[in-house]
């Protein structure tokens, strides 16, 4: 045993999958643990605890190699590390002759992954937000600056941006910064230009998400508000109470994608037509779709109606963040958790670079290359015909399938095994304790947040709220949610609050 150990170390090899992208393709369970795994003539060989097998993709079987003859190595945990256990510095890989990669885990589970090589992806460190692409040309805005290509433009001048860009005929439109300024470009990213100084909203509209230019008009809305500019008029608040993901214009009117709802502005004022809180606004054809934080949502116009299209699919509940309709009769939805394709004839749902986490009003559509702007993992584009033809994407079934029920299944064994603990302890317990779980959980509750905000006070001169975030490890709508129930206020507003205390703390110490 020792012997075939010290073979087994002596064989370790690093080798990356760098530069491409990873969909999850199967997950096999051995019956018993796997030592290593390696690839002769072009089969899979697994040596486990019981013998030496052959593996087929699905099946294991007898093989007649000895242990003398494998040898084993060791993969980077790069692209399916988000997928399979991103703890695990390393692991062992080996390729199929089908074209799947399969990864070794903790001795017992044996993920198979597909290398995606249509897709590409720049700036993979960074957050996206605004995109613009002509001919060979990509300008992005991100968090930590402006670039383009990978390369940084307007170093010292555009810091960083949470807006969209707004294309119209001949400029971009954006805003960036911390003062929030609004600025206008050529398509050729020159001749920059502020159009609207950030001190002119700075009292009503806190942090501008979206822009565009609509009836000789500037429209911005933010954190705290939406209104209108122009150099005759000025600025004027047109509402102070809504929170403004994005805007667009569908049908000759200017629609609003808030976190409250969906509002159109009609004869100078804004008339909410849908009460679920939307990311984003997409126009196909006579229909309009809107990106939400449950679901994708379609409008029918003449029945004023709206309609969860992933309603019945296991996707009903995620938060989508764009849309597009391609010419072969599919939605492309950009999600918090990967790529959905949605076939709009026969529902059936497919499924590519699951575990990214993709941004509302980052996206930019030329023709079929589609381009998606990540969460910390950069801007990611692809080619419609590209994704169908290579048959690239995973499928799941379209009413809940099989994974459904097998969530149901667990579900059911938890409860089972919840409700047998409680009786038995029901039993041992007096009745005075049996409050505590209730108590317990508002404590951790408490714990999580009361060291968030240690975690603000220490690192509040590089903070920002997607770090914040990540800290509690929630999706963004439930992070959202909590923290304004625990708090009574935003991430942003915390954040100001505690940079003014600590602020008035240093002047009394120096006083």
């Amino acid at each position: 045993m020792i012997k075939y150990s010290l073979l087994f170390i002596s064989f370790f090899c690093l080798v990356t999958l760098s530069g491409r992208d990873t969909t999850l393709f199967k997950i096999i369970t051995s019956p018993t643990p796997i030592r290593h795994m390696v690839k002769i003539e072009g089969k899979i060989i697994l040596a486990r605890y019981d013998g030496i097998f052959e593996f087929d993709g699905e099946n294991f079987n007898k093989s007649s190699y000895e242990y003398s003859d494998l040898s084993a190595s060791l993969e980077k945990n790069e692209q399916w590390a988000k997928l399979a256990d991103p703890k695990i510095d390393v692991a062992q890989v080996e390729l199929s002759s089908g074209g799947i990669y399969w990864v070794l885990i903790r001795n017992k589970f044996l993920y198979g992954f597909r290398i995606i090589e249509k897709i590409k992806r720049i700036l993979p460190e960074y957050s996206i937000r605004g995109i613009y692409v002509s001919g060979d040309s990509t300008y992005v805005a991100t968090y930590n600056g402006f670039y383009l290509g990978n390369k940084q433009i307007y170093k010292d001048t555009l810091l960083f941006s949470n807006s969209n860009f707004w294309i119209d005929k001949e400029y971009i439109y954006f805003s960036a910064n911390y003062e929030d300024h609004v600025y206008r470009v050529d398509k050729q990213f020159s001749n920059l230009k502020i159009i609207m100084p950030g001190e002119l909203k700075n009292k009503f509209i806190a942090h501008i998400s979206s822009v565009s230019i609509f009836n000789e008009y500037l429209y911005v809305g933010g954190e705290r508000g939406f209104g209108r500019f122009n150099e005759k008029s000025g600025f004027e608040l047109m509402d102070k109470n809504i929170e403004v993901s994005s805007i667009q214009i569908f049908k000759g009117k200017l629609w609003l994608a808030c976190v409250d709802g969906i509002y159109v502005l009609e004869a100078g004022k804004l008339v909410r037509k849908f009460n679920e809180g939307s990311t984003g606004l997409f126009p196909v054809g006579n229909k309009l779709f809107s990106t939400g934080f449950e679901g994708l949502w379609e409008y029918d116009t003449a029945l004023n109606k709206w309609t969860n299209i992933l309603k019945g699919t296991v996707y009903e509940d995620i938060e989508s963040d764009a849309l597009y309709a391609d010419l072969f009769g599919n939605y492309w939805i950009s999600t918090i958790d990967g790529i959905l394709k949605y076939n709009v004839k026969d529902k059936k749902i497919t499924t590519t670079l699951e575990g990214t986490e993709f941004n509302r009003r980052s996206y930019f559509f030329k023709r079929d290359t589609l381009y998606f702007g990540s969460n910390s993992n950069g801007l990611i584009s692809f080619e419609v015909e590209n994704m169908i033809s290579d048959d690239v994407m995973n499928s799941i079934e379209g009413k809940k399938g099989k994974f459904g029920y097998f969530l149901m299944f667990l579900f059911l064994i938890s409860f089972l095994i919840t409700f047998f603990i409680w009786w038995f302890k029901r039993k041992q317990m007096p009745a005075y304790n049996q409050d505590t779980s209730k108590q317990n959980k508002r404590t951790d509750t408490n714990k999580i947040f009361s060291e968030l905000e240690i975690y603000i006070r220490n690192n509040i001169d590089d903070l920002n709220v997607d770090q914040i975030r990540y800290q509690t490890g929630l999706t963004k709508y439930a992070f959202y949610t909590k923290f304004q129930e625990y708090f009574g206020k935003k991430p942003k507003e915390l954040i100001a609050e505690i940079k003014e205390q600590i602020l008035s703390e240093n002047q009394r110490v120096t006083k």
